[in-house]
């Protein structure tokens, strides 16, 4: 099941990124946040049982739909820094983009831009939206749940899981650098931008917390 856990991440950083880059539009909006829904009813539904069709064939939809929303609005971060771990140490596509995406939602929440609005309208897909709430809160709420989301699939796996090391940052950053992907992003990022990024899922220790001890 991990190649379906693999490849459904993969799925949501496509919407995700659609939803939020600086090309944005009312059709990549429209199809991005329906694939953003489905994932997030569907995949843990085709995860708890890999034989049920209908689950799969709303994740096939997704995908159909989130491929449409990045042709016409792009990507984002997500897969300039997830390109260079895949390059690196050979990881699934899908499995560094979830290594790498609750680190680039954080990022983009501090710019202040249209992010923000954008990941609290992800909370609502995910159904934790709280309307007692600000929208940075909602949008760190959207986080939450992409975190356990991962967790719960087995996808939250941090850059040193995948085999990589510190002294593997100044690689990865400049090569990440250099991805065209990165250029859509709604918050330019700066070279210290971008390692801080590979930095934070080097452990994952912030947004994924370490299981606590059974006694």
């Amino acid at each position: 099941m991990y190649p379906t856990a693999s490849c459904g991440m993969d799925v949501l950083a496509h919407a995700l990124e659609a939803f939020t880059s600086n090309r944005t539009n009312s059709f990549s909006d429209a199809v991005a946040y329906q694939a953003i829904r489905e994932v997030a009813v569907w995949l843990p539904a085709v995860m708890k049982n890999p034989k049920d069709i209908e689950a799969r064939g709303h994740m096939q939809m997704a995908s159909y739909m989130a491929a449409m929303a990045f042709d016409s609005a792009q990507l984002g971060l997500m897969h300039a820094t997830g390109h260079q771990l895949t390059a690196l140490y050979g990881a699934p596509h899908g499995q560094t983009l979830a290594t790498v995406m609750p680190h680039v939602m954080e990022f983009n929440i501090q710019g202040g831009g249209k992010s923000v609005a954008k990941y609290a309208q992800v909370a609502q897909a995910f159904g934790v939206f709280d309307p007692n709430r600000s929208q940075v809160d909602n949008a760190r709420r959207a986080i939450g749940a992409v975190s356990r989301l991962s967790i719960d699939i087995g996808t939250a796996k941090s850059i040193r899981m995948l085999g990589g090391a510190p002294s593997d940052l100044p690689k990865l950053t400049e090569q990440a650098l250099l991805d065209i992907s990165g250029i859509f992003n709604d918050r330019p990022a700066s070279r210290s931008d971008i390692a801080r990024i590979f930095e934070a899922a080097m452990e994952n220790d912030k947004l994924y917390p370490p299981p606590v001890a059974k006694l």
